[in-house]
């Protein structure tokens, strides 16, 4: 399986796409959102906060060690 990530470090985002019958679509996207942000708690708990590496099955990156340098 391929991906590729867009990581966009001003929304503290990342898009994940996977290859999928020879074209690449869009699986997840992740977000960190920081306090004062503009959503809710409760939309806060809800967002994913760690990336799965579709080419490890063990393998997982956090959006926080990603974007800990930008807050």
């Amino acid at each position: 399986m391929k991906e590729y990530w867009i990581v966009d470090p001003i929304t503290h985002s990342i898009e994940v796409y996977i290859l999928t019958d020879g074209k690449f679509i869009l699986d997840e996207v992740y977000a960190l959102y920081p306090a004062g942000a503009g959503v809710t708690d409760i939309e806060r708990e809800e967002t994913k906060k760690e990336i799965q590496v579709s080419l490890y099955n063990d393998f997982c990156i956090s959006l926080e060690e990603i974007f800990k340098d930008l807050f």
